[in-house]
């Protein structure tokens, strides 16, 4: 059986799918807020404009993000083993983002408030952060 279709077996099943689109949305909220899309505390769009590269970046991420949860939890129902690259993915994806205090925070909490200057290269942790999501929902896929 492909990667593919078990992906799509996993989206069949209607908890899956909603525990898939819920942790999406959440995700999507989330970096759409920390990416500067919409002003924080307020349902406006940023005066500045938004980055729209770093914006359709997010919305994948966010997406492959839910897909990645949905299959772990699906796998972690058969066997226990899960990936963690999505994890990691996700922390990234955290770190790039353009909220001014989100990298501080994240970067506090892992115990490495050295890699502060990260922040600045949001792009490139973007996408890195979408690598490591896609291998993760590949990986999780295949175990």
């Amino acid at each position: 059986m492909t990667r593919l279709n078990v992906l799509l077996n996993i989206v069949q099943v209607p908890r899956f799918a909603v525990l898939a689109a819920s942790v999406a949305l959440l995700l999507a909220a989330v970096y759409a807020v920390t990416s500067n899309v919409f002003v924080y505390g307020t349902i406006q769009l940023n005066p500045l404009g938004p980055d729209w590269l770093i914006v359709a970046i997010m919305v994948l991420l966010a997406v492959v993000s839910g897909l990645l949860v949905a299959s772990a939890v699906y796998m972690r129902s058969l066997r226990g083993k899960t990936c963690a690259t999505g994890v990691a993915g996700g922390t990234l994806g955290f770190l790039s983002s353009a909220c001014a205090y989100c990298p501080p925070v994240a970067a506090f909490f892992l115990g490495a408030q050295s890699l502060y200057f990260l922040s600045a290269y949001g792009l490139e942790l973007s996408v890195a952060a979408l690598a490591f999501a896609f291998y993760g929902l590949y990986d999780t896929l295949g175990s």
